[in-house]
């Protein structure tokens, strides 16, 4: 009796829960380059140019075509670079709800250095897009 019970709140759960996640990609993606971010508000300072001395965020926007599904765990990883040079690539693992879903995640001008760069992201191993922007001494 309790090992039908069991197998009953496993199967309710898995339904509950879905048993897929949504495949995140360069589609369902949009990144946006902000010089701070809040929860409930959003990124701020949106450019593709930064200050050495400044915080630079990595905004993204994911969202796929069936607004009613959850969209799963998902891993994010961001990879930062100064020019070609990998310069750190840090990452999360999020439970997606329903689209849309937003991540951010945070690096300094200090830590790229003056010149060319950019930030890739991949979900899951995916590439799901990538932005350029260029640092400067001042603005």
């Amino acid at each position: 009796m309790l090992r039908n019970l069991l197998a009953a709140c496993c199967a309710a759960s898995l339904l509950i829960s879905g048993c897929s996640t949504i495949k995140i990609s360069e589609r369902n993606t949009s990144i946006v380059l902000a010089k701070d971010a809040k929860k409930g508000e959003g990124p701020s300072g949106i450019a593709d140019t930064f200050p050495l001395e400044g915080k630079i965020v990595a905004y993204m926007t994911f969202g796929w075509d069936d607004t009613n599904a959850r969209g799963g765990s998902q891993k994010v990883e961001v990879k930062w670079f100064s020019g070609d040079r990998l310069v750190s690539a840090p990452s999360n693992s999020f439970d997606f709800g329903r689209p849309p879903h937003y991540v951010w995640f945070t690096t300094y001008g200090t830590a790229l250095g003056i010149g060319k760069a950019r930030v890739e992201v991949y979900v899951d191993g995916v590439f799901a897009g990538s932005k350029t922007f260029e640092i400067v001494g001042k603005i």
